[in-house]
């Protein structure tokens, strides 16, 4: 079995086509589903055939080569192995991010962001429609602790003037990782919470006359 790549994103929701070997076409009731086994997990799909077989690769948990076998199934055909290949998650810079927010949501700076976009090149508004969606994608696949909230207080109990995520997001532009941070512990509550500069993210999408992301902060 071929892939049309090798390699996909550690959060995955990749599209990724394959040809089977040996196969012109399939029986029309048939269903193909792909098993992609890791070492600690394993992911069923279904495939979708048109001219090429096509799946939609799930997020994984760890950066590592998987196996990837595919099994053709219908009413007059019994389970029947039809290829396998192999695949390879890796870790990018929009999964580097979404960690660095979770990891360091406690302790970020108004003067972070600066660095933090030309690190990530957010600087261009192509650049951040393309990341926005792979680091909300990348942090939606993170298993978060339990105890982590949009705040930055591990506690939950007091929460100080500071730079939140969601802070960033806003600075950024970034308005799907901005939904996905009003979703999380503490995200509601983190629109009216100022930073060490008194600034709230309600008034920094104020301030750059985002009106998505106003809309969606007022909501």
């Amino acid at each position: 079995m071929e892939l049309s790549r090798r390699k996909v994103p550690l959060y995955g929701q990749a599209k990724v086509f394959a040809l089977l070997d040996g196969f012109d076409s399939l029986p029309e009731d048939a269903e193909v589903y792909v098993v992609l086994e890791g070492s600690t997990l394993v992911h069923v799909t279904r495939a979708l055939s048109d001219v090429m077989l096509c799946f939609i690769v799930p997020g994984h948990n760890l950066a590592e080569v998987v196996s990837v076998q595919a099994y053709l199934c219908s009413e007059t055909t019994p389970l029947t192995w039809v290829g396998g290949a192999s695949l390879e998650y890796v870790q990018d810079e929009a999964q580097d991010l979404a960690e660095h927010l979770v990891v360091h949501g406690h302790c970020l700076s108004s003067r972070d962001h600066k660095d933090l976009s030309s690190l990530f090149n957010l600087g261009q508004q192509s650049s951040r429609w393309a990341m926005d969606r792979r680091v909300a994608l990348a942090m939606a696949n993170l298993d978060i602790p339990q105890n982590w909230n949009v705040l930055g207080s591990h506690s939950g109990d007091e929460h100080s003037f500071r730079e939140s995520p969601l802070h960033m997001a806003v600075r950024w532009g970034l308005y799907r990782l901005a939904e996905l941070l009003l979703c999380q512990p503490g995200g509601l509550m983190a629109v009216s919470l100022p930073n060490e500069e008194g600034v709230t993210p309600l008034q920094l999408a104020q301030t750059a006359g985002n009106t998505e992301l106003l809309e969606l902060l007022t909501q």
